[in-house]
């Protein structure tokens, strides 16, 4: 799991963080498992760039994998909003073991920040529940993944930097330096 653990820095992220959050539910972890967990690792760390934790997305995937349920979900989100919401590939990716990619489809139907904000909350609620997430925690993905594409070259570089002081101070606490 090195590589994994050298993107999770880069974003920023805390790796002892990461791991905690994984190690919560080890019920899903150990369902959802694949490639030594490394599935779950970048799964973690793309829901923590996204402000969101592993039980938030363990939540989502599980809702999802309600296939039934899911899918009349979807059938209102759609018709509440005038268009063909369709989360298909957020229950193939989670059907097969692939979280990130599972945010990622979650993050393709729900559009820009800016077109989240002009939906009335009837309608945020119904694409939140085809989604399986909160309002909350699909507002919070929504304007974590915006901030994160307007970052200007000085923010991360500034991140970067960050890492890398997270990765010495990583090394220094784990006795490694």
């Amino acid at each position: 799991m090195g590589k994994e653990m050298k993107s999770v820095q880069k974003l920023g992220i805390p790796v002892g963080k990461l791991m905690e959050d994984v190690a919560s539910d080890t019920d899903f972890f150990a369902g959802y498992m694949k490639d030594g967990g490394k599935n779950i690792i970048k799964a973690a760390a793309f829901a923590k760039k996204l402000g969101m934790s592993m039980s938030t997305i363990s939540g989502a995937a599980e809702s999802l994998l309600n296939w039934e349920e899911s899918i009349n979900s979807e059938m209102e989100a759609s018709v509440l909003l005038g268009r063909e919401v369709n989360m298909e590939q957020a229950r193939r990716a989670a059907a097969n073991e692939d979280l990130e990619g599972m945010q990622k489809a979650i993050m393709q139907q729900v559009g820009s920040e800016a077109e989240f904000m002009r939906m009335g909350r009837i309608e945020r609620e119904a694409l939140a529940q085809a989604a399986g997430l909160s309002l909350t925690d699909l507002a919070k993905m929504v304007s974590a993944e915006e901030k994160l594409m307007n970052m200007s070259s000085e923010e991360r570089k500034d991140l970067e930097k960050r890492n890398h002081m997270t990765n010495n101070l990583q090394k220094i606490f784990n006795g490694v330096v």
